[in-house]
């Protein structure tokens, strides 16, 4: 079961991972997909607040799982997470440093082994200084101790060495294997997955002028902050954006076009897998899936669908959420609606514009705006009633879901219990494909109301309420606020009509003291 669940993960950005079997370049893949997951954060990492994450090592076909999570308010990610990322990095380095070296004497064979040294200096002269001594993330001690041996002197008569005629290398290899290679071929022996995933952080103060790496938040950008220029400036300054004329300009609008802000379940995981499989996949509660198996359907199939579900649904039931905790705060003092169900749509079509992968949910927000204007689409329709010429899952489910959303983003009166029952309605194409009985369907609508809930108590939660008890104590600390004082909603128009231009140029980015563009 272990297993399936990490095939889905492997699906989404937030698991970043090195796989043995998927290529020899490990580093590399592993690399890419850090670099890709800060760069979504749409913030560089001494902006992010720490993340709770999730430690995955598969070694002689054992899967472990370590939960880990920051245990002090001072943490941030570059005090906390970062080691986390570089012992998986140091790891996949390894592995390929073993798998590429060997004894012949060629110059690729001395530019590898002479770049590692550099680099196991450097890693502990700079990278790692607050690794915490005593953290089992952490090959500080044993990077400490080849380290002791590498000096600046020892890499200049190495480099000199190499590039002697007469040099023996056979001798040298010898030496290097035995004080080097051996022991981290012992490190990495056994090793065929290692990875970290990273939740969404779904049950903070959506108003608190914090970042994370990945947070469903769309007010991420609209909460008034006067060090946000700043921060925008310094994530594309650090990370280099623009600075390479072979790529397209990197927008403004697809800077702000954030994956907490809106649903992209193709490429994110919003759902956690394994909040679920502490619940539901344990062997006195497999009630679901052993049905499943009975009735001869393809399990991994169904986990995929009923995983590719509760994405959707876990996304949508926080926003919609969000959007009542805001609504409450506003008609606190007004009964002003945000906006009209065709303008939400037309707001969500323009940000969802500026990615490339979203065409789908274009395509539908599309297909519900000229229902809108034409009078056809209101509160209470259905993807029936609006005749959609599509009978292919999952995108009927998808479409479903969306118009949901639409429809409960703007619902006044919508109770907890509300929300939970329409996003049960939707799981209704999966539970008819695959023929689930009664007890199958009130597993999957448990599990829906686990997810509007956060998991917490069932009986402790008020579901006349609009809001589930972790974000009614948002709302609690927050009704006074002055909300049009706190959050701008047209902020993101007004910052990209003042400073497209100064974004939207290629430029040279800094490395070390020097300034450099690529072409």
């Amino acid at each position: 079961m272990e297993e399936i669940v990490l095939k889905w993960l492997k699906t989404k950005r937030n698991y970043i991972y090195f796989n043995i079997q998927e290529s020899d370049k490990v580093l590399e893949k592993f690399s890419e997909r850090i670099s890709e997951l800060l760069f979504s954060s749409r913030m560089h990492i001494e902006e992010l607040e720490a993340s709770e994450s999730y430690i995955i090592q598969k070694r002689n076909n054992l899967i472990t799982i370590d939960y880990d999570v920051p245990t002090h308010h001072k943490q941030t990610y570059k005090s906390y997470n970062v080691d986390r990322n570089e012992y998986i990095y140091d790891k996949a380095m390894m592995h390929q440093f073993v798998n590429t070296i060997d004894e012949r004497n060629t110059p690729q064979n001395k530019s590898i082994i002479f770049s590692f040294l550099e680099e196991i200096k450097h890693r502990h002269d700079v990278l790692n200084k607050f690794i915490e001594k005593h953290d089992k993330f952490s090959y500080k001690k044993f990077f400490d101790d080849f380290k002791a041996s590498i000096t600046d002197e020892l890499l200049e008569s190495i480099y000199e060495q190499f590039m002697r005629s007469d040099f023996d290398y056979k001798s040298f290899y010898e030496d290097f294997k035995l004080r080097y290679l051996d022991r981290m071929q012992s490190a990495v022996s056994h090793i065929e997955e290692l990875g970290i995933f990273y939740p969404f952080k779904i049950n903070h103060d959506i108003f608190a002028k914090k970042h994370y790496l990945l947070e469903i938040n769309h007010l991420k950008f609209l909460k008034k902050d006067v060090t946000l220029m700043h921060k925008i400036n310094k994530f594309h300054d650090k990370y280099g954006v623009n600075c390479d004329k072979s790529k397209p300009l990197f927008s403004l609008e697809a800077y702000f076009a954030h994956p907490g802000g809106m649903l992209v379940p193709q490429i994110f995981a919003y759902f956690d897998p394994f909040k679920y499989k502490e619940k539901y996949m344990q062997p006195d509660n497999m009630y679901l899936f052993e049905f499943v198996k009975r009735s001869d359907h393809n399990l991994e199939e169904f986990i995929f669908a009923l995983f590719d579900l509760l994405n959707m649904i876990q996304y949508s039931v926080i926003r919609f959420q969000h959007e009542n905790l805001i609504d409450m705060i506003i008609t606190n003092r007004s009964l002003d609606r945000i906006c009209t169900l065709e303008e939400l749509i037309e707001k969500q079509i323009k940000q969802l514009s500026t990615v490339p992968e979203n065409d789908l949910e274009i395509e539908v927000l599309n297909f519900f705006h000229k229902k809108c204007k034409n009078k056809e689409l209101t509160m209470f329709s259905t993807i029936d009633d609006l005749g959609l010429e599509i009978n292919i899952e999952p995108i009927k489910s998808f479409a479903q879901i969306m118009l949901i959303g639409l429809q409960t983003i703007l619902g006044k009166e919508s109770s907890l219990e509300h929300i939970i029952t329409i996003y049960q309605n939707s799981a209704a194409n999966l539970i008819q494909k695959y023929h689930l009985n009664k007890k199958c369907q009130t597993i999957i609508f448990n599990t829906i109301t686990d997810l509007c809930i956060f998991y917490n108590d069932t009986q402790k939660e008020k579901l006349s309420r609009r809001l589930n008890s972790t974000l009614y104590d948002v709302y609690t600390q927050r009704q006074k606020l002055d909300f049009y004082n706190e959050v701008n909603f047209n902020f993101v128009d007004e910052f990209i009509g003042q400073n497209k231009e100064k974004f939207e140029i290629y430029k040279p980015c800094k490395i070390g003291n020097k300034y450099l563009m690529y072409f």
